[in-house]
């Protein structure tokens, strides 16, 4: 049931380091560099303006950060050949 009552955000990984946290009202997105982005779906649900770099909203990423995974299972491939497929 999408409306009922969670405890816990859904979390999703993909490859190492990037990671999405989404509760009913927020998605918050954390890069393995480093960088972020976070979306208020109540007013924003298609993800159009990414509101990580507005002071009004540290709070909520502070609060969603808290859920980011602390260890990543083990990579299989390295960081360098990723970023070298993503050149091409």
């Amino acid at each position: 049931d999408p409306n009922a009552a969670r405890k816990h955000p859904a979390i999703t990984s993909s490859y190492f380091g990037n990671h999405s946290i989404r509760t009913r009202d927020w998605r918050l997105i954390s890069y393995e560099d480093g960088s972020k982005e976070l979306y208020d779906h109540r007013i924003d649900s298609d993800e159009f303006v990414n509101l990580a770099h507005d002071p009004k909203h540290q709070n909520v990423i502070n609060r969603l950060v808290k859920w980011l995974p602390k260890k990543a299972a083990p990579e299989f491939k390295e960081k360098s050949e990723r970023l070298s497929l993503r050149k091409k």
